[in-house]
């Protein structure tokens, strides 16, 4: 074997290092493409991340908003219910007064009726018992003649408005 001198020898070790550099720099590089793929992963990770809370957000926004549309739903339904059965309740009370009423002026116009037959029967009982008698004026007859007429005429009239 032959022996190679110094200088060959730091010649081979140069080229040795000089191309161990170059595969350290491609190592870096290819470190350094990672480290730029993993921080823009990391960044969309982060966007990604910030989308989904804002999602999220939204969400609960929503579900609140819908929580408190049933709640008033459910209220307005209570009180439309509630309303129904009041409806109900003053329409029959409304029905009882018309028919309190009803039966009121019935029985005050038979009142009336009553009051105002009476009332001519003793008209004609006096005129009856005064021509009898003959104790009024034939002006004073033709005037209480009159008033049974007009009682009588008023009793029409009170008919007529019921």
């Amino acid at each position: 074997m032959q022996m190679e001198t110094p200088m060959e020898d730091s010649s081979a070790i140069l080229l040795q290092i000089s191309s161990l550099k170059d595969m350290l720099d491609q190592v870096n590089e290819d470190i350094e493409q990672n480290i730029q793929k993993t921080r823009e992963i990391d960044s969309e990770i982060v966007k990604h991340s910030e989308v989904e809370k804002d999602y999220l957000a939204r969400e609960c926004q929503l579900t609140k908003l819908v929580s408190l549309s049933e709640f008033e739903l459910s209220g307005l339904m209570h009180i439309s219910g509630t309303k129904a059965a009041s409806m109900q309740v003053l329409e029959t009370k409304i029905k009882i007064l018309k028919s309190n009423l009803v039966e009121t002026k019935r029985r005050s116009s038979d009142k009336m009726d009553k009051f105002t037959d009476e009332c001519a029967q003793f008209q004609a009982t006096v005129i009856e018992d005064s021509k009898r008698d003959g104790f009024i004026s034939r002006g004073e007859r033709s005037t209480r003649e009159r008033n049974v007429e007009s009682t009588t005429k008023d009793q029409h009239v009170a008919e007529f408005y019921n």
